[in-house]
């Protein structure tokens, strides 16, 4: 049990699985931009140059800064292991975002995998996502006998849309959570952007098994649905019109996520355009989101 890890961004998903790597035995080394939550007294190109495996647990919309400073440290064989699942607003999902910075060696980790339940031993779930199957599984490899259970897909776009939409449209459900509405409704809703995303993975040109199984739909609910996820809360918040200056994956995504679909068909789908009045119109959501 020799393998030297860097978990870059020490928040709540990287400490989870840090604590994972450490119990099986692997030497663990946690980078932050806060200086208190780094835990090595160690320069951060000493932890790249150590490690067989870099795990990026940072948001989509800094991914790309975080990955500038280590690319010139990363070895040839180190595997990137990213946990981000957003857009920038160009369009760019995660892993074009990775192929323009370190091209070689990725793998997407994907799925419901909420860390506040990680963390105390409950299960998650992951695909492993990557160009090269054997990525994958020297990833998988390292959560073999732990709470996170895997699967690997050679679907790298399709798994890295899925967790584009299922924060994006996780949005949804907080509004209407925040505008009161109950079960029934978000039960329906849940129905119908299943049936939306059938829609998009033909504009888009995605996997539709890949947006219906747990790196999709099933990420979808859970995020939607947990009370810790930010994403919900997000949304209860813009439906009582207090967002202030929060952020979320969902929210970041939304502008790259609408470019890419207008450019792809004359006219927003349903929910998708619902979201696009109360967040970037202005709209109020008691008005859009009237059942």
């Amino acid at each position: 049990m020799d393998k030297k890890i860097t978990i870059l961004g020490h928040g709540e998903i990287g400490s989870a699985l840090g604590k994972i790597l450490q119990n099986k035995g692997f030497e663990v080394y946690f980078w932050d931009k806060n200086p208190e939550r780094a835990t090595q007294n160690m320069a951060l190109e000493q932890m790249i140059k150590a490690s067989e495996f870099v795990f990026l647990c940072v948001p989509s919309w800094v991914l790309r800064n975080a990955l500038e400073p280590v690319k010139s440290f990363l070895k040839p064989e180190t595997i990137l292991v990213s946990l981000a699942k957003g857009m920038e607003n160009t369009g760019k999902t995660m892993d074009a975002v990775i192929k323009e910075i370190a091209p070689d060696n990725f793998v997407l980790m994907s799925g419901p995998m909420l860390a506040e339940e990680i963390s105390q031993g409950m299960p998650g779930f992951a695909v492993l996502a990557a160009p090269d199957a054997v990525l994958a599984n020297k990833v998988q490899d390292l959560f073999k006998e732990t709470n996170i259970h895997t699967e690997t897909s050679e679907g790298v776009g399709s798994v890295a849309f899925a967790g584009v939409l299922k924060n994006v449209y996780a949005l949804i459900i907080g509004i209407v959570s925040g505008l009161g509405y109950g079960d029934n409704l978000k039960g329906y809703l849940v129905s119908k952007i299943s049936e939306e995303w059938d829609y998009l993975a033909e504009v888009l040109s995605l996997d539709k098994p890949i947006l219906r199984d747990q790196a999709g739909i099933g990420d979808f609910i859970a995020t939607s649905f947990s009370k810790y996820s930010k994403n919900h809360e997000l949304g209860e918040k813009l439906a009582k019109g207090n967002a202030g200056e929060l952020q979320s994956e969902g929210l970041a995504s939304l502008p790259g996520l609408i470019s890419l679909v207008s450019q792809k068909t004359p006219a927003l789908p349903r929910y998708l355009g619902l979201l696009k009045q109360v967040v970037l119109d202005g709209e109020p959501a008691r008005k859009v989101f009237e059942f």
